[in-house]
């Protein structure tokens, strides 16, 4: 049979491998993988050398062409007939298109584990239809044949299909077998295995891009968190979809492997360790903190799991995420399987205190800072800092003016800048500015960088239109003149980006630090880039549906 994954993420790869590896080792193997974010692209190079699927397609997200991607599926499609097809998330514009391509065809569809979204998965999308516009890829849920789980016993939605458990711990235990896949992980993810110590992990979530939510609150929310638990060790597990400027002024330390999926860190620690042992993992609600229970119960002790969003919604007085209910049913079900010593949901900072010292004895430690934070906070009591915050003035007067409900900027400039990378990799010594007057009314611009050293081969280039606003950009055309003044525009394939395309053709980004990549090696003299940016409320931003 021939077996298709449509993968958005590196957790998608994650599973897909696993179920290629074993379930379906004799047979014909195929995966999509998006470009719209250069992790991905790396990823696909890996993945064709390690001959696992038979073909490895890269999806041209980048073009925003709904009827270029069409294509693309369908000539992969009609070249190799596909029995079934794992469907991953409705989040990508390819996804959307790929379902409705197959849906009256005779294809099993298979609604395979992406977190704890596809766990309440009715309720999620209807969630997400609420405040995306999707044209006319909408997803039709009844189609689904089966919904494939790590944990069937959790699910909770009120969508009613066959369900089958994916096994892996059963894998894992055979020594030779889990070795050889950990390493193949490995070097799929470019991970190196290496210890950490640490008594909390914190899994953070972009929630200062939710709709409820603004970036001062969530801001003011950290700064506490981080405070309140400073004398236990901690290390922050960054969303892929966050920028590190988020923790600007945060005495924490940040997990290098932004890009690798927690889940494969944990097979590494078993497959060293032999099991994960003592932990403390604490989120809003990540789908990862279960995930360390869910796909390793044999090989988990003393694991403890404290969910952050009452504390968010007794201090700010406002739920974190829609569908509470089926949040509430899952925590339910899971507490069942897992015990309910497991997990907690304190109502207050001193009730996760508390929660700590009762599994942790109390220790102090000297905190390795990431590099690009290095600003100390003062040592001040919980209730000085809860009423000062004095580091987010600096923060808050990045932004000219807010109005009173932080739901629109007014700035009337914006600084672009070009890094070239000429082998070295990015710094500030090869970095381009360029001020842009902005006026809302008029958001198309092109701005032109002039490289001062045309000598010098340039290996890539990575286009900075904007930092410390909530963007959606529009690449419409990048070109540029090499030494011997030839004019060349760059392909759109060769763009890759820190966002979300969408069906526009506008990228959104849900970080402060939106960027596009393009690879070259080139003589350049100039570099030419027309684009279109809006500047967004908070109540326009929107990303892929995973919780």
């Amino acid at each position: 049979m021939n077996i298709y994954f449509s993968c958005a993420t590196s957790f998608h790869i994650f599973v897909s491998y696993i179920l290629a590896k074993t379930l379906y080792k004799d047979d014909k193997n195929f995966i999509f993988i998006p470009n719209h974010l250069s992790n991905l692209v790396d990823i696909y190079k890996r993945l064709d050398k390690i001959k696992i699927w038979d073909k490895v397609v890269l999806i041209d997200e980048l073009s925003g062409e709904n009827m270029r991607i069409e294509n693309q599926l369908i000539e992969i499609m009609t070249n190799y007939k596909i029995d079934i097809l794992h469907y991953f998330t409705w989040g990508t514009k390819y996804s959307r298109i790929l379902f409705n391509l197959v849906k009256n065809k005779k294809v099993k569809i298979i609604l395979t584990d992406e977190g704890i979204g596809t766990y309440m998965i009715k309720e999620a999308y209807e969630e997400w239809t609420k405040s995306n516009i999707i044209e006319n890829n909408t997803v039709d849920l009844n189609r689904i044949d089966e919904i494939w789980l790590f944990d069937p016993d959790c699910y909770v939605s009120k969508l009613k299909k066959t369900l089958r458990k994916i096994e892996f711990e059963n894998i894992i235990s055979d020594p030779n077998s889990s070795v050889e896949m950990c390493n193949e992980l490995n070097y799929i993810f470019n991970y190196n295995y290496k210890k950490f110590s640490s008594d909390i992990i914190f899994f953070d979530q972009y929630i200062g891009a939710l709709d409820e939510k603004n970036v001062i609150d969530e801001k003011i929310f950290l700064n506490l968190l981080f405070e309140y638990i400073r004398e236990f060790k901690l290390i922050v597990k960054k969303h892929p979809n966050e920028s590190f400027i988020k923790y600007f002024g945060f005495n924490v330390e940040i997990l290098d492997d932004n890009d690798v999926p927690w889940e494969l860190i944990c097979f590494n620690i078993i497959i060293n360790n032999g099991y994960i042992d003592n932990m403390i993992l604490i989120s809003y609600f990540s789908s990862a903190v279960f995930n360390t229970k869910m796909l390793y119960k044999k090989y988990t002790k003393n694991i403890k799991i404290a969910l952050l969003s009452k504390i968010y919604r007794n201090h700010f007085n406002k739920e974190i995420f829609d569908n509470s209910f089926s949040i509430d049913e899952f925590i339910k079900k899971f507490k069942k399987k897992f015990s309910k010593s497991s997990i907690v949901m304190p109502e207050t900072f001193k009730d996760l205190k508390e929660f700590i010292f009762s599994n942790k004895n109390k220790t102090y430690f000297n905190i390795n800072l990431h590099k690009n934070f290095n600003y100390r906070i003062k040592d001040q009591l919980y209730e000085q800092k809860e009423k000062e915050i004095l580091f987010l003035k600096s923060y808050i007067d990045k932004i000219k003016k807010i109005n009173r409900f932080m739901k629109v900027y007014y700035i009337d400039k914006i600084i672009a800048s070009l890094y070239v990378d000429t082998g070295f990799g990015y710094s500030e010594k090869e970095k381009f500015i360029n001020e842009i007057k902005y006026d809302d009314s008029f958001t198309n611009f092109i701005v032109n960088f002039e490289i001062n050293n045309i000598e010098k081969m340039i290996k890539s280039f990575r286009f900075d239109p904007i930092e410390n606003f909530y963007s959606k950009i529009k690449i419409m055309n990048i070109s540029y003149i090499d030494r011997n003044n030839k004019l060349n525009n760059i392909n759109s394939s060769l763009i890759t980006y820190n966002g979300i395309l969408q069906d526009n053709g506008y990228v959104l980004f849900n970080t402060l630090d939106p960027m596009f990549n393009i690879e070259v090696n080139d003589y350049i003299k100039l570099v030419i880039i027309e684009f279109n940016i809006k500047i967004l409320p908070l109540n326009e931003i929107h990303g892929i549906s995973n919780l």
